[in-house]
Formats: C-alpha cells, sequence, structure tokens
C-alpha cells in the first residue's frame, strides 16, 4: 500500500532567468503570490514573474499543509532592457503616447519574422502577434484600445535583435 504524504512546501532559493525571477519546486496544487517591493502582484499566480523593476521580489507559496515564504531576491536591473531611443534607426514606434494604435516600423530588417509581445506592469501577456519584415512591407500596428489607460512593455524580437519598449496608452 502506497500512501501519499504531504508536506509543507519546501523551497529552493528564488532565481532571475531571462527577466523572470522563479521559484521551485512547485506542485500542481500549490498556489503562489508574488510580491514586489511588499506589494501583492494581484492575478500572479505562475512558478515566475515577469522583471517589472529593480526591487525586490519575494513569493509565499501554500498548499493543504500550510504556507511557505520564500527568500527575498533583491534585483538591480532587470535584464531585459527597457528602449528608449538608442535603437530608433532599427525600430520605431510611434504614436507614444497613443491614444489606441500603435505603429511598429522595423527598419533594415529584411525577410525576417518578428513578434511582438504587449505586457502589462505585472508581466502578464496581453497581446503577441507576428509579422513578416520584407522590402517592401516593414511595419504592423497594434491595437490598445481594449486596454486601460496606462503604461505597457512592448518586445519585438527577431533572430537578430530584441528589444523592449515603454508604451503609454492615454
Amino acid at each position: 500500500m502506497n500512501e501519499i504524504v504531504n508536506t509543507m512546501p519546501s523551497l529552493a532559493p528564488l532565481s532571475e532567468q531571462n527577466s523572470y525571477i522563479v521559484v521551485s519546486p512547485i506542485n500542481s496544487t500549490d498556489s503562489i503570490e508574488w510580491y514586489y517591493q511588499n506589494t501583492l502582484q494581484s492575478g500572479q499566480t505562475n512558478d515566475s514573474l515577469f522583471c517589472v523593476g529593480a526591487g525586490n521580489y519575494y513569493c509565499i507559496v501554500t498548499n493543504s499543509c500550510g504556507s511557505a515564504t520564500s527568500n527575498t531576491i533583491n534585483i538591480n536591473t532587470c535584464t531585459t532592457e527597457i528602449t528608449e531611443t538608442s535603437n530608433i534607426n532599427i525600430i520605431t514606434i510611434y504614436p507614444n503616447p497613443t491614444n489606441g494604435l500603435i505603429n511598429i516600423k522595423a527598419n533594415g530588417l529584411a525577410n525576417e519574422t518578428c513578434q511582438l509581445v504587449l505586457r502589462n506592469t505585472l508581466g502578464q501577456i496581453l497581446n503577441e502577434k507576428v509579422f513578416q519584415a520584407t522590402y517592401y512591407s516593414n511595419e504592423t500596428q497594434l491595437d490598445l484600445k481594449a486596454f486601460p489607460i496606462g503604461v505597457y512593455f512592448l518586445t519585438v524580437s527577431s533572430n537578430n535583435i530584441k528589444y523592449t519598449y515603454k508604451v503609454q496608452k492615454q
């Protein structure tokens, strides 16, 4: 007779991986609450949290036997570079701020598949789009009309580039 014994969560130290704070090990029945700067990140229940800025991160993992609080990890700089103007010759985003539609122009990228990922300040993916940049057509649009006023992060990537831009919706 096999008996399954549940125990309180036992967590390894948090780690940072590709702009995410990661907790492990996690079971499918565990619930996770993430905190950034001691503020609960509402709706963030995955085993990773997108890094939204420098500061302290930790999580509380709960199962049927109790809760465990992870270590606090201090992130000095997120590894995702927030690009404002330094890459203006490669990617152009306008208008910014916007009331809804933004144009994304991939200058100098030809015959490349580009991926757009729009995230909110909690790191949640709100919209994803793929477009093919060619010599004749290297521009696309993303519609933010359905999203509330605020700050968003748009990552534009291909085989040769990856830039993240701060976009403001008014």
